[in-house]
């Protein structure tokens, strides 16, 4: 994919324009960032489709899963794309980066909002803020926990291979791909514990009680 972005156009002129490493190393990570975003977000939709099967006691497996998020499809993309957007155009400047952060935990159940309430794209937004409102700080530390873990161990391992020891980069590649495969998941199972965990302080749904 990146061989097939980076040499053709629209990207490819641009590049040979800007002439140098530098740009080409930019685009690479950037496409690198989109893949991972991409494959992370899909992985994560499956998960709270799975979750939520099982807390409502019934059976499910990976197709199932996929296939939930593939109904909800359209209604998942605009609501997040539209939620990107904003925050990343804050995120640009310095000042806008803690307005960024506030707003993206008030966003970080958009997912949970399509997928187990069946909320549309233009009211996910209003329900993830439903979930976590009264308790921002308590979800962001949790959040952090849950990423340091689930996102970073992979490259942290990675990185000090690269600096410890004389092992191929190749290995080290695979090794922090392998990381990603098992602990991404457990990301998603845990965020959609903790949202379930809220809607219970907020709203005492009996059916999740035991879960």
């Amino acid at each position: 994919m990146q061989a097939l972005v980076l040499e053709n156009p629209p990207v490819e002129p641009v590049i040979e324009m800007l002439d140098g490493s530098i740009s080409d190393a930019a685009a690479a990570l950037a496409l690198g960032a989109i893949q991972f975003g991409v494959a992370y977000w899909v992985v994560l939709n499956a998960t709270i489709a799975a979750v939520g099967e099982i807390a409502a006691g019934r059976q499910v497996n990976v197709r199932d899963a996929y296939l939930t998020v593939w109904h909800r499809l359209s209604d998942l993309v605009f609501a997040r794309i539209s939620r990107v957007i904003i925050i990343a155009l804050l995120s640009l400047t310095i000042v806008g980066i803690p307005i960024a952060v506030f707003l993206g935990i008030r966003w970080l159940f958009i997912e949970h909002a399509v997928v187990l309430e069946h909320q549309t794209w233009h009211d996910a937004p209003g329900a993830s803020l439903q979930t976590v409102r009264g308790d921002w700080l308590r979800i962001f530390g949790a959040v952090a926990a849950i990423v340091l873990v689930g996102i970073f161990t992979g490259p942290v391992i990675g990185m000090l291979l690269v600096l410890l020891t004389s092992t191929s980069l190749t290995f080290v590649n695979i090794l922090s791909s392998i990381f990603y495969v098992v602990l991404i998941p457990y990301v998603g199972i845990s965020l959609t514990l903790l949202y379930y965990d809220l809607k219970l302080k907020h709203e005492g749904v009996p059916e999740l009680e035991d879960l």
